[in-house]
């Protein structure tokens, strides 16, 4: 982008309208690659509004379009005399789950350890866990939705999950119990307080080589903005 006369051009003009020397600018840029119908539509927004507050900027930004900006292809508007409103409070969107992909957020190595933490607390909560058996999933899709008027839509979607099952022991009786949960987050998400709930759920303290109290027992899961329980 700063070998195009685009960059000269909007320096030469940044410059005239700041009052300074061009080589007195200093500047920086970003690109925007929305392809169209994904991702979040662009509400109206004044760029200042996100500025730093108590920073006082002496700024100018150039918006240049790489391809062609059309109505049809969505080209920059303006609502006519918002120039002379000053910042007007702008709300953000809120965001159910964020789109980073959740494979990337832990290499192999730290996957091992985090089924590794899993087992030690399932062996540290009870002396009569014999065996324990754990393991996470990932993945990460982008899902298009287009309505029958013609509205199309994109939603990109992470997910994770653990899952643990236990097996104890106790005088010739054996017992189980299986667990799991997870959301739309990354692999970050599984701290060691969430291991320890998905442990306590498969080795609760009234379970009896009996079998009278079965290892069983719901765990609430929140997954972008629904509530269910992973059962055990």
């Amino acid at each position: 982008l700063r070998r195009t006369a685009f960059w000269r051009n909007g320096r030469a003009l940044a410059a005239a309208l700041l009052g300074v020397e061009a080589s007195a600018l200093l500047g920086w840029g970003h690109m925007i690659r929305k392809p169209a119908r994904i991702g979040e539509s662009l509400p109206w927004h004044q760029d200042e509004a996100y500025w730093e507050p108590d920073f006082d900027y002496r700024a100018l930004g150039c918006w240049m379009p790489l391809d062609p900006a059309t109505i049809e292809s969505g080209c920059m508007d303006m609502a006519p005399g918002s120039h002379k409103l000053g910042i007007v409070p702008h709300k953000l969107r809120t965001r159910l789950y964020r789109a980073d992909d959740p494979l990337d957020s832990l290499d192999d190595t730290a996957k091992v350890k985090l089924l590794e933490r899993l087992e030690g607390f399932a062996r540290g909560e009870d002396p009569r866990v014999t065996q324990v058996m754990a393991h996470i999933a990932g993945s990460w899709e982008v899902v298009m939705v287009a309505r029958s008027d013609g509205h199309m839509a994109a939603d990109v979607r992470p997910l994770v999950r653990v899952s643990i099952t236990v097996i104890m022991e106790e005088d010739g009786r054996r017992e189980q119990g299986s667990a799991g949960g997870g959301g739309r987050y990354d692999y970050g998400w599984f701290c060691d307080d969430r291991l320890h709930v998905t442990v306590l759920v498969t080795t609760p303290d009234d379970a009896t080589s009996s079998g009278s109290a079965p290892l069983a027992g719901t765990w609430p899961v929140r997954a972008g903005g629904a509530t269910g329980d992973a059962s055990t």
